[in-house]
């Protein structure tokens, strides 16, 4: 398998949307789900390789619209990831401690400075950017009080898109009695 990825450092500068960033998290997508797909181990050791390049050297999110980018990759990172997570047996529990260790340092801590999740999102694809970004960080790491605060949103908030939100209370009840 021959994907040629730029060796990262922070984006140009420290900007999501530098181009090598934007292909390698294709790439990672797309990798993974060819492994998935064919079973062949290549295309999963060259996602998982791209992927720890990139959480072992990029340190910052730190543009304008940040959230927008982090948002409209979230799908491929975290897609990426969880396939590689779930099904491949060379997947390590030290490749899940770095990726935990870059989502939370360089992820988390980049929404949560720049994109104010649990309140109040920003409006339309901007609201929906900080979800989807926060929701896969909040998946990956199994962090319950994260996922929580990306749900709060969505049901409480003006710019959440629910009519009528439920309560917190009926939230949680309803997540208890589900199998």
């Amino acid at each position: 398998v021959t994907v040629s990825h730029k060796k990262p450092g922070n984006p140009q500068p420290n900007d999501p949307s530098d181009p090598a960033w934007e292909n390698d998290m294709e790439a990672v997508h797309n990798l993974a789900r060819m492994w998935y797909f064919t079973d062949n181990a290549a295309y999963a050791q060259k996602a998982r390789d791209i992927l720890i390049t990139w959480a072992n050297n990029h340190t910052l999110f730190d543009a304008g619209e940040v959230y927008l980018e982090m948002g409209y990759r979230a799908h491929q990172v975290f897609e990426g990831a969880e396939i590689l997570r779930g099904t491949w047996p060379g997947w390590t529990q030290a490749d899940t401690d770095t990726l935990k260790t870059y989502f939370e340092t360089v992820w988390w801590n980049s929404i949560y400075d720049h994109l104010a999740v649990p309140d109040p999102l920003r409006s339309a694809n901007q609201g929906m950017s900080q979800l989807a970004a926060a929701l896969g960080v909040a998946v990956f790491l199994d962090d319950e009080v994260k996922f929580e605060q990306c749900l709060l949103p969505t049901t409480t908030s003006s710019t959440g898109a629910m009519a009528a939100p439920p309560t917190r209370a009926l939230i949680r009840a309803s997540l208890e009695t589900s199998p």
